[in-house]
């Protein structure tokens, strides 16, 4: 369901002074949710019923990768 590898550039109408992130070898480890401090707001706004949620749900979470930068300053 996650992505096992992504790819990101910076700047990448630079050419050569742009930099070039891959991420490959993620993994996650399972996830600790704390459902204690979420607040649900019913409220109106821009004439519409609204419900604001405030969910700070995630514990826990690691996420590990191999990264490699690939730059003209600091190629890999």
């Amino acid at each position: 369901m996650f992505p096992k590898q992504f790819h990101y550039e910076i700047l990448p109408k630079l050419g050569a002074l742009g930099w070039i992130i891959d991420w490959t070898d993620i993994t996650y480890s399972d996830i600790d949710l704390d459902v204690e401090d979420v607040k649900i707001e019913l409220t109106e706004g821009y004439d519409f019923p609204l419900i604001k949620v405030d969910f700070p749900a995630i514990k826990d979470w690691e996420i590990d990768a191999t990264q490699t930068v690939n730059t003209w300053i600091l190629p890999s």
